[in-house]
C-alpha cells in the first residue's frame, strides 16, 4: 500500500459513481482532498446526492483527510497555468511532502510532474491496482466506467485495447 495520495474531484467522483472508492481505500492508507476539491465533489456541476454522502462517509470513517492550503499566493502563481482545483492538488502535495496525486487532467499531470510529483490518472490508478492485486481486471472497472457514460472515459477500441494489453488482459495488441 502506498502511504499518501493527494486526490483531485474527478477520480473520487468516477469512482464512487460505480461504487469502486474502495480501490482508493485499498491503495492508499491516507486520501487527502484540498478544500476546493471537497466543495466540487459535494456542490460541482458533477455532484449528487451520492457523491455527497460518499464524501461525508468517507471524512467520517476518516477515509479522507480534507487539507487546507497554506500558501494561498501560490494558487494565483500557478492559477493562470492550471485549472483552480488541479492547483490546490499539486501544492497540497507539496505542502504535505507527498509525492502522488491523482490528477485525471494531461496538461496537469504534466504540471506536476515538472514539480517533481508522480501523477495518476485514473487509468494509471486501474493498472497500479492489478499491479498490487487490489482488482481482478482493469476491464470490469473500465467497462464500469464507460457504461456510467463519464465523459472522460468515452474511449475509441485502440486506446481501450492498449490499456487492457498493458494491463496484460489481453495477448495482441493491433495498431
Amino acid at each position: 500500500m502506498i502511504n499518501s495520495v493527494v486526490c483531485n474531484a474527478f477520480p473520487f467522483i468516477g469512482l464512487q459513481k460505480i461504487d469502486r472508492l474502495d480501490i482508493l481505500w485499498d491503495l492508499f492508507d491516507n486520501v487527502y482532498l484540498p478544500h476546493l476539491v471537497i466543495h466540487e465533489i459535494a456542490f460541482g456541476e458533477n455532484a449528487t446526492e451520492n457523491s455527497k454522502k460518499a464524501l461525508q462517509q468517507a471524512m467520517d470513517e476518516n477515509k479522507v483527510i480534507p487539507y487546507k492550503i497554506q500558501g494561498e499566493d501560490l494558487i494565483y502563481q500557478f492559477k493562470k497555468r492550471l485549472p483552480h482545483r488541479e492547483t490546490e492538488v499539486i501544492i497540497a502535495a507539496k505542502e504535505l511532502n507527498k509525492k502522488v496525486v491523482l490528477i485525471d487532467e494531461l496538461s496537469s499531470r504534466g504540471f506536476a510532474e515538472r514539480m517533481g510529483l508522480y501523477p495518476l490518472d485514473i487509468i494509471g490508478l486501474l493498472l497500479l491496482a492489478k499491479k498490487l492485486k487490489k482488482i481482478e481486471t482493469i476491464q470490469s472497472v473500465l467497462d464500469e466506467l464507460i457504461k456510467a457514460d463519464l465523459m472522460e472515459y468515452k474511449i475509441d477500441s485502440k486506446p481501450y485495447n492498449r490499456i487492457l494489453f498493458q494491463a496484460e488482459e489481453i495477448e495482441v495488441f493491433k495498431i
